[in-house]
């Protein structure tokens, strides 16, 4: 049956998302569902504590494109968005 390996394959990457990463097994769990779902996500918080971790780990297991932007409290729509 397939659908225990994929399980398992799921659970495999979400253990490498979150290793070593204190608290962020939620993070983890919703970056995975959005690139399993084709999705995308913004990740706001404030630094230190792993969004950009997360996102380049799920670009090494993924592959495909990945961007940071540093956002300040003078940062418009029109930067991100065009």
């Amino acid at each position: 049956p397939i659908a225990p390996r994929i399980a398992e394959s799921v659970r495999a990457a979400l253990a490498r998302l979150a290793d070593g990463l204190v608290g962020r097994d939620e993070q983890a769990r919703c970056l995975l569902l959005a690139a399993l779902c084709g999705e995308h996500v913004l990740l706001i918080g404030p630094p230190g504590t792993a969004k950009s971790a997360l996102a380049r780990r799920l670009r090494a297991l993924v592959g495909g494109r990945y961007f940071e932007r540093l956002l300040t409290r003078f940062t418009v729509p029109e930067e991100l968005f065009g």
